[in-house]
């Protein structure tokens, strides 16, 4: 793992709500080998930008605030479908 990936990981699992840092550090896992620098770097802004209700909200029901502009949708749908992919295999 390079230091920017181990950066993101740090802002995606140090989280105030457990339930953001629980999600997120499967997605983390999950993307470690796909994303390119540019991909974590863009992640890295939104998980030091976003609040975790927002965050929260943007996994669990799509919503993407306003405030982060059309560059972050594609990353934020990822997250989106991950969330409830982690969500479907917890209800099994």
């Amino acid at each position: 793992m390079n230091e920017l990936f181990n950066r993101v990981r740090f802002h995606a699992v140090r989280r105030a709500m457990l339930e953001n840092e629980t999600v997120l550090e499967g997605f983390m896992d999950d993307i470690a080998a796909k994303y390119s620098d540019e991909k974590l770097e863009l992640l890295d802004r939104l998980l030091v930008a976003i609040s975790d209700n927002d965050l929260f909200d943007l996994m669990m029901s799509g919503k993407i605030p306003s405030a982060y502009g059309e560059e972050m949708k594609p990353l934020c749908e990822e997250m989106k479908e991950y969330a409830q992919h982690f969500s479907d295999g917890l209800k099994k």
